[in-house]
């Protein structure tokens, strides 16, 4: 069933969302079109001019595109489980035969996709923008080196999908923070908007304080033993890292602050939703 709460969920944005991502690539191609206009006739003063404020116009409701892109990703992310879950549409979908956990999961999943390939076409927007025939299969050496370097050390594999998974387990916690914001905030009885507002501050501060907490934990003994801590968790060798351990250690240790936001936030937003469900 939460296969098909999943696909219902893409096709009520699915529209929408591949409506903005096709305008943003069009504006990249237009805009790199419209650059190359002007280079080529930059000798002939009113064409050129004429292209330049053209240019100028079009740069600009690209970046107003590409802004938009990620501004109604996150509106939509809150949109859909405000109206489906918490106001009338909820009377619907809590009658349907499934768990309350399992409309958290399709919403979660579903806003986890798009965040990924709202910044996936950010990032071919700009690449085409920014694309030069000469340029076409160029990768800077440096990041060839350091990718090298990477994968040839022990660990680096290790790294770099824990790196993925810290990046993915951390925007699921961000999703879940504004879930269980809303579904805490929805069981004031009335200003549930401003209440739900108030929660994700709240919520905030208490990641603010745990965070600092850890830290202050965690950094009395990494002071007193800073250069051995160094020593033993970034062997050098020939001036690179003899072996990625410490970074993989580094990047493990720090996943479990993701992990635990993630736990807690699921449970608060499937324990307000099923136990203290408020719906006008």
């Amino acid at each position: 069933m939460t296969g098909k709460l999943i696909r219902f969920e893409f096709r009520s944005t699915g529209r929408l969302m591949a409506g903005l991502y096709i305008a943003l690539i069009l504006l990249s191609i237009i805009n790199r079109i419209t650059t190359e206009i002007g280079l080529m006739n930059y000798n002939y003063d009113a064409p050129a001019n004429f292209v330049s404020l053209y240019a100028v116009l079009l740069m600009i409701m690209y970046i107003i595109c590409a802004v938009s892109t990620f501004v109604f990703t996150m509106v939509m992310i809150v949109f859909r489980f405000w109206q489906n879950l918490l106001e009338n549409q909820g009377y619907l979908m809590h009658t349907l035969p499934v768990r309350t956990r399992d409309h958290v999961i399709s919403k979660l999943s579903v806003s986890l996709v798009w965040t990924i390939v709202s910044f996936v076409v950010f990032i071919i927007s700009i690449w085409i923008l920014a694309w030069k025939n000469e340029n076409v299969g160029y990768v800077d050496p440096g990041i060839t080196e350091a990718l090298s370097h990477l994968f040839s050390a022990r660990g680096g594999a290790l790294c770099f999908v824990l790196a993925i998974v810290i990046v993915i387990v951390d925007i699921l916690g961000k999703i879940l923070k504004l879930y269980a914001a809303m579904s805490i905030g929805q069981t004031f009885k009335e200003h549930r908007i401003i209440g739900s507002i108030g929660m994700y501050i709240a919520l905030s501060i208490v990641e603010s304080i745990f965070e600092m907490t850890i830290v202050s934990i965690l950094g009395m003994p990494l002071n007193n033993n800073l250069q051995q801590w160094t020593d033993s968790l970034f062997p050098m060798a020939d001036g690179h890292l003899a072996n990625m351990y410490g970074v993989a250690l580094i990047e493990g240790v720090g996943l479990i602050i993701p992990v635990v936001y993630f736990i807690v936030y699921f449970f608060l937003t499937n324990h307000f939703l099923g136990k203290k469900l408020n719906l006008l």
